[in-house]
């Protein structure tokens, strides 16, 4: 299998990523892709949202707990200032 072989598929590939996500986008279906871009725009930036994050560790497993802290303490923290940290 060539450059040009490995090329061709790719191209194939991105072209059925992009037939997806127009028949999604057509449908209002939300593949996985649309699902994070529509949280990280709309979602991800109100308050509120972040606040039900940290307090939904509470009752996650204590790994989800340790994962959904670090991310939260890392990507938003100064921006949630009235929720408590549960830690």
């Amino acid at each position: 299998m060539g450059e040009s072989s490995q090329a061709r598929v790719y191209d194939e590939a991105q072209e059925c990523a992009n037939r997806f996500r127009e028949y999604c986008l057509a449908h209002s279906l939300l593949d996985f892709s649309l699902q994070y871009d529509t949280f990280t725009r709309y979602v991800w930036p109100l308050p509120a949202c972040r606040e039900l994050l940290l307090n939904a560790t509470y009752t996650s497993s204590p790994t989800m707990s340790r994962k959904t802290r670090r991310w939260l303490t890392t990507s938003c923290w100064s921006g949630c200032p009235t929720a408590v940290p549960p830690w």
